[in-house]
């Protein structure tokens, strides 16, 4: 299994990391150069009924498409407007089941593989190499919800696995995370490499994490804009 580069040059920056304003800095960092943009899109009318139960609202569409990813307007979790993670460790299936996820692995191209993730899950390739991520709500005023950023490990090796979807015979640890609130103010572009591709550390390789997802806690945010763009670092 080929490892995706994770950058860890700030490994002292704290993992909440709430999408409110922008510093100088962010904002001078996010160019015009070659740059993927990837859409979390709330869809409407998507809300999970009950624990572990998806709606799967957009009709069993697991197909490549665009660069787009549908969740449900609301998941089951209730407090994503909270400041911080709503995980509490030991991650367990039955939490992660209040949300959906977005399945990140190696591959040749950028590309959406699952567009749906009403249904528990999505996917999205995204090729060996180092980047930058900057994200930004939009839609009309209103929402917000939680991405954490999950590893998953073999329950009785401890070592680092790809992530089964179905939430069986693994343990999880959050590497990341990030509070997106669109309650009021002008959407601004954030800065969030480190909280979407992990901090770094002893749990990691040297060449960074593979095979992970970005889970979902939605409260009617209606879509969040990634930037993700390559570059190059010494």
């Amino acid at each position: 299994m080929q490892r995706r580069v994770v950058f860890t040059a700030a490994v002292a920056v704290a993992m909440g990391f709430a999408l409110g304003t922008v510093t100088v800095a962010n904002a001078r960092t996010l160019g015009s150069g070659p740059h993927y943009n990837l859409n979390i899109i709330g869809f409407s009318h998507c809300t999970m009924t009950a624990d572990g139960v998806y709606p799967d609202c957009f009709k069993g569409s697991d197909q490549p498409g665009g660069h787009v990813i549908f969740v449900p307007l609301k998941t089951t979790q209730e407090n994503a407007c909270q400041d911080g993670t709503t995980l509490t460790e030991p991650i367990t299936a039955a939490q992660l089941q209040k949300g959906v996820r977005i399945l990140v692995s190696d591959g040749p191209d950028l590309v959406v593989l699952d567009k749906d993730a009403t249904d528990g899950t999505a996917q999205f390739q995204l090729p060996n190499g180092c980047y930058d991520i900057f994200a930004s709500p939009g839609g009309k005023p209103g929402g917000c919800a939680d991405i954490d950023t999950i590893t998953c490990f073999d329950i009785t090796t401890g070592l680092q696995e790809s992530c089964d979807p179905r939430l069986v015979d693994q343990s999880y640890t959050q590497v990341g995370h990030i509070d997106v609130d669109r309650s009021k103010g002008k959407p601004q572009w954030n800065k969030v490499t480190d909280q979407l591709l992990g901090l770094g550390g002893s749990l990691v390789a040297a060449d960074g994490y593979f095979d992970f997802f970005w889970q979902v806690f939605n409260d009617h945010l209606r879509v969040l804009h990634l930037r993700i763009q390559e570059v190059s670092r010494n």
